[in-house]
């Protein structure tokens, strides 16, 4: 992943930051959650998942029912 920009790297640098003091915290907790809003394309989920990977954290993509409006159950071959 590229710091494409100064707000990029406030954003990344302040994730770092929060997945550390969780991690450091006198009462651990299981839990990480970051909601992140931008417009389509600008790389949320890229960052999300690259911050999950490089903390040890599950990533968990949350999808909503809307999303799967016109899919089957059955795969298309």
């Amino acid at each position: 992943m590229l710091p494409y920009g100064e707000r990029f790297k406030s954003i990344s640098s302040f994730c770092k930051d929060y997945v550390h003091s969780i991690r450091n915290a006198s009462t651990a907790t299981p839990l990480l959650t970051v909601l992140l809003e931008g417009e389509t394309g600008s790389g949320k989920t890229a960052l999300a998942a690259k911050i999950a990977l490089e903390s040890g954290f599950p990533y968990v993509k949350m999808i909503s029912p809307e999303q799967y409006v016109g899919y089957t159950e059955f795969a298309k071959v």
